[in-house]
């Protein structure tokens, strides 16, 4: 039986009064004769009562004070608000200029809806007309990437290249020093992965790949970058991002102008294992790009503060107005210096008094009301000018943020400082959101408290691995046990963890093995293999040793023999296909769709049951045959067992269509 709820508000004032006074004659032993409300002590009685109904209704509130110092006490603050950022390419409007520089912090207008976007960096604009990329398999613009992508290095760890090829408007002066050009590569990344401008994004990840940067240099020859002054915002083609890099003093044209007079310049990428899982697809190429999130930072003329610094009093809780003009401030990027007795002294701001004594300079960021909050002396100091006729005050901050930086592509933009430039933005800007409310807090503090941190379990094990920031991982599969240098035996303490990681699949019904790019048996990067045994490395315990594996794939050949009178039999044998490499994919596969399950036998009455539900009443299976690595398919009901961390895909599938008559057995 549940328990019911606590009350402890369940004093009224007229039941305490009432009870007092009945009690007062006793107490008194008849000496408190007047029990009217002109009595003085009945007056304090009535006082007493309402002071003590107050107190025990406050016992059954729980304040957004009481509730953000519990949540602190978990580690948890308050999310404050998080500016949306995109990928915006410059456009200069003087053409064939060179090295024209855009500063960090240039400001970008959007009209519709106004929106005012920082640039994160500076640039050196380069006079580009147009942009190819140059792969083994062809030569595509940027323009016709966005239509279709192609993909830029193989999957096969195999010695790859690829060229950019920037046409420029006119040949390339002596470049300025320090000067950087940088471009923007737009890839079809797993949907897990973040781009470079997203702030869910870590940092820094491990590579898929070894990749080296070239420039086309004198005498025809390729030159290498140093690899410490390129800056991959890929993460070495694994998401969306941006690469920075020198422009060269010697960057040479490889090959003549054009009828329009663009010279031809390179810049390449090569690397000697293309250990991609799959192949890294370019969807769009643009040069002079830059990050560029929703905000704009205001300085606070120290006049208009001083107006309001003089009204203070030595009061608790005084307030400094911010403008109401300008969007609302993001709370960790206030910053505060107010000249007291001691000099100048740098104030900071925090969510909550709670954990605030008196002598903290401290200050709530009220992004609502824009307004900054100060202590009451007790929990927060009280600020105290040195003159109070003459404040001096410094205030900074970035205003914006939030949902509303939520944007689309392709739209047009222009420079609020640079008359010159103009700019589009062909990603979307992403990541903006709300400062968090104090239930969304609460409900987050909840959820972490459920969540894996530390690897005990075997699915502590496999939900880390699959939750790695950064990388892919689409399954993960832990085996207790089992060391990789002693196979044959179980070793106490130790666990092999095997990743199978996201590749492209078909969508809808479209499972055709005739796709090139199409990565069957998928195969972990040595990137996500050393990101993924990081983690576990830190959340393990201390008397167990982790080992991160690839799964061992073992390829099936199966033989269908189908009874019955078809009108298109190429069409069922399509199906038929699609049907089998699906039911043993390592991603969709298996009765449950999740993948093919780890060292699960493929057993020939399973393939009858995918065929026969493809044919329905148009005929019946009349020999399924199977086999594995190559071997023959064989027809005969024994399952095919495997290892038990192996997965399986279907190489190949031959049909053979025999009329019903030539069919023994069954039903006629």
């Amino acid at each position: 039986m549940a328990l019911a709820p606590l009350k402890l508000d369940d004093l009224r004032w007229k039941e305490m009064v009432d009870s007092v006074r009945a009690k007062v004659p006793g107490a008194s032993q008849g000496q408190w004769t007047l029990h009217a409300a002109v009595d003085p002590g009945i007056t304090l009685l009535d006082l007493f009562a309402w002071m003590i109904e107050q107190r025990s209704f406050w016992l059954d509130q729980v304040s957004d004070e009481l509730e953000r110092a519990l949540v602190s006490l978990l580690g948890i603050e308050q999310a404050s608000a998080i500016p949306a950022a995109t990928a915006l390419t410059i456009t200069d409007t003087k053409p064939g200029r060179f090295y024209h520089e855009l500063a960090a912090g240039s400001v970008f207008r959007l009209r519709e809806p106004e929106r005012l976007f920082t640039a994160n960096s500076g640039l050196t604009l380069l006079p580009i007309s147009r942009v190819e990329v140059v792969t083994p398999a062809g030569s595509v613009s940027g323009d016709l990437l966005s239509q279709r992508g192609m993909a830029m290095l193989p999957a096969n760890g195999s010695m790859a290249e690829a060229s950019i090829v920037f046409w420029l408007d006119q040949p390339l002066p002596l470049p300025r020093p320090n000067s950087e050009m940088a471009l923007l590569l737009e890839l079809d990344a797993a949907p897990q992965i973040e781009p470079q401008w997203s702030t869910e994004a870590p940092e820094q990840v491990e590579w898929p790949a070894a990749l080296t940067w070239v420039y086309s240099g004198p005498a025809g020859e390729m030159v290498a970058f140093d690899p410490a002054s390129v800056d991959d915002g890929t993460g070495g083609l694994r998401r969306s991002g941006i690469v920075r890099i020198p422009i060269p003093e010697d960057w040479q044209p490889i090959g003549p102008p054009d009828a329009a007079g663009s010279v031809p310049h390179a810049i390449g990428l090569s690397t000697e294992e293309s250990t991609y899982t799959y192949p890294p697809r370019l969807l769009n190429v643009a040069a002079n790009a830059i990050v560029a999130s929703h905000f704009t930072t205001v300085e606070v003329a120290s006049a208009v503060l001083a107006q309001q610094a003089q009204r203070w009093l030595k009061l608790p809780r005084q307030r400094l107005q911010l403008d109401v003009e300008q969007p609302p401030p993001i709370a960790p990027s206030v910053e505060l210096r107010l000249r007291e007795r001691d000099g100048w002294q740098s104030w900071v701001s925090i969510h909550d008094f709670a954990f605030s004594t008196a002598s903290d300079r401290m200050y709530i960021v009220d992004r609502e009301h824009r307004s900054l909050e100060f202590g009451d002396g007790l929990t927060g100091r009280i600020p105290v000018p040195h003159d109070p006729d003459t404040p001096q005050l410094e205030l900074r901050y970035r205003a914006g943020g939030g949902e509303v930086g939520n944007l689309g592509a392709d739209l047009r933009w222009e420079a609020a400082n640079d008359v010159e430039v103009q700019a589009t933005n062909s990603v979307a800007a992403i990541g903006g959101t709300e400062a968090e409310t104090m239930k969304d807090a609460v409900a987050r503090a909840a959820a972490e408290l459920g969540q894996r941190r530390r690897a005990v379990t075997k699915g502590d094990y496999e939900e880390l691995a699959v939750s790695t920031p950064g990388v892919a991982v689409a399954r993960a599969w832990a085996a207790v046990g089992y060391h990789p240098l002693h196979p044959c035996v179980a070793v106490p303490g130790a666990v092999t963890v095997f990743l199978v990681p996201y590749a492209p699949r078909p969508r809808g019904d479209e499972w055709r093995l005739e796709n090139e790019e199409r990565v069957i048996g998928p195969i972990p990067d040595p990137g996500m293999l050393s990101e993924v045994a990081e983690r576990l490395d830190a959340a393990r315990m201390v008397t167990s040793e982790v080992f991160v594996r690839p799964p061992r794939y073992r390829s099936v050949t199966v033989a269908v023999t189908i009874a019955g009178l078809f009108a298109d039999s190429g069409e069922i044998e399509r199906e038929i296909n699609d049907r089998l490499f699906r039911f043993l994919d390592p991603l969709f596969g298996g009765e449950s769709g999740t993948g093919w399950p780890f060292g699960d036998a493929v057993r020939p009455s399973a393939l009858v049951e995918q065929v026969q539900d493809i044919l329905g009443h148009r005929g019946q299976v009349a020999g399924v045959g199977a086999g594995l690595d190559g071997d023959s398919a064989e027809e005969d009901c024994q399952d095919l067992e495997i290892g038990p961390y192996d997965l399986v895909y279907l190489e190949s599938l031959g049909v053979r269509f025999a009329p019903k008559a030539d069919v023994a057995g069954g039903m006629p």
